[in-house]
């Protein structure tokens, strides 16, 4: 979606942005509390983050902030109910996969193309300190090879130098 202009796509985003709220309310709105958003425009790739909390009814019929009896309230399973429960099997993973297809078709719906597709699964489930190891060992060695060429260069002066030396 490089041909619309940037302040169509954030009109497009915030709409989406908007009715994705809306229907997660409508939906869910018991259980699931949004605390707040962000969407970014000023990075490489536009994109929005939600933060939200869950709750359930307790046994006293009080609303109390409980992740997993809500997804159970809510009707959310885990993406293999027939394992066990684990980080990469919880119903949140179900939870997140429903709302980033709903987004995505929300802002396709509205024009904006959107490569769902995972270019390099191994990148998919870094962590922080991972993303920035790599970042910093990409900048290492982006200066390791400006360094390599500042000797390069050093050389050559030298040469010249001695060069002209040579020739008084």
């Amino acid at each position: 979606d490089t041909d619309i202009d940037p302040q169509e796509r954030k009109e497009k985003l915030m709409a989406a942005t908007a009715e994705l709220i809306d229907g997660l309310q409508k939906r869910w709105g018991d259980n699931l509390h949004l605390l707040d958003l962000a969407i970014h425009l000023d990075e490489g790739v536009a994109h929005c983050h939600l933060r939200m909390t869950f709750s359930a009814l307790d046994k006293f019929g009080q609303r109390v902030p409980n992740q997993a009896q809500a997804f159970e309230a809510m009707g959310i399973q885990r993406p293999d109910p027939t394992t066990k429960e684990g980080k990469y099997n919880c119903p949140l993973i179900t939870f997140s996969e429903i709302i980033r297809t709903e987004f995505y078709d929300l802002c396709e719906k509205r024009g904006i193309v959107i490569d769902r597709e995972v270019k390099n699964p191994s990148q998919k489930h870094l962590s922080v300190l991972e993303y920035k190891c790599q970042q910093l060992e990409a900048t290492a060695a982006q200066q390791a090879q400006a360094i390599e060429a500042a000797q390069a260069e050093i050389e050559e002066v030298r040469a010249e130098r001695d060069t002209l030396r040579d020739q008084n």
